[in-house]
């Protein structure tokens, strides 16, 4: 797969990455909120109800961690391979033998002539 190829599948990963971070970050905000609430909550009935919605948000909230945990692999895979064909690449150039010498073409440069004393 070309170089160029792979840069836009690691571009569109990158971007779903991106977006599943955001989703885990609102979830775990969202359970920290909960458990704050349930806290603060007198009653043991209403205090229950908010530690399931709270259970709730943090099973989601794994869930979503294994999507995001996947995610990432793929883009660290296509970043390895993005990495790879350049490295084939460039062992596909050719050798550096050393200094070559430089065949000017036109005229030879004149030299400065001697200043007057």
């Amino acid at each position: 797969m070309e170089v160029t190829n792979l840069q836009d599948d690691l571009a569109s990963e990158k971007r779903t990455l991106d977006m599943q971070i955001t989703l885990v970050n609102e979830q775990s905000a969202l359970f920290d909120a909960l458990m704050a609430e349930a806290a603060a909550t007198e009653s043991h009935t209403k205090r229950l109800e908010v530690l399931q919605r709270a259970l709730d948000a943090k099973q989601a909230r794994d869930q979503m961690q294994l999507a995001l945990d996947k995610q990432a692999s793929r883009v660290r895979a296509i970043t390895l391979q993005i990495e790879e064909e350049r490295i084939l690449r460039t062992a596909a150039l050719p050798v550096y033998s050393g200094p070559r010498q430089i065949v000017r073409v036109g005229p030879a440069p004149t030299s400065p002539a001697p200043e007057a004393a």
